[in-house]
């Protein structure tokens, strides 16, 4: 039978574990488009792709279905898109449906985050591995061959 002394070790270090577990006075790093808060670290384990995407730039929504597809074909990689321009959020909710985004757009500054600039070419997709660092930057619109190539597959 474990000691007192063990006792209170092991549920102090339990309790330590548990308060960095979803912390919720921890500040968000983004807002979904529905007002819920976000963090980036939510997506440590998946890869990441992050797409900046404007409804006026054709070759980003020439990929979008091939975003849509990945997305769809692979559980450990998250996709979120950043509308480059930032319009309000519902504005940002009519165009997602009016494009065919199934993926979440947010509202956030993952560059900083990430530490990358913020680009100046649409589409562009960062992609970040499971251990949250930047891989690379995809300028021009990809497909699914090329995104898979991106993780390594």
């Amino acid at each position: 039978m474990p000691s007192l002394k063990t006792f209170h070790l092991l549920a102090l270090a339990g309790l330590l574990l548990l308060a960095g577990c979803n912390n919720p006075d921890k500040p968000a790093d983004f807002h979904r488009l529905d007002g819920q808060p976000g963090h980036y670290a939510d997506f440590n384990g998946r890869w990441l792709l992050i797409n900046y995407w404007a409804e006026w730039c054709k070759p980003c929504i020439e990929e979008i279905p091939e975003l849509n597809a990945f997305a769809a074909a692979h559980e450990d990689v998250a996709v979120i898109g950043i509308h480059y321009d930032a319009p309000p959020a519902e504005r940002q909710q009519q165009l997602a449906g009016e494009l065919g985004i199934a993926f979440a757009v947010i509202r956030g500054q993952p560059h900083r985050h990430f530490n990358y600039d913020l680009p100046n070419v649409l589409p562009t997709t960062a992609v970040i591995n499971p251990q949250g660092r930047l891989v690379t930057l995809l300028k021009g619109p990809q497909d699914k061959a090329s995104l898979a190539a991106a993780i390594g597959r």
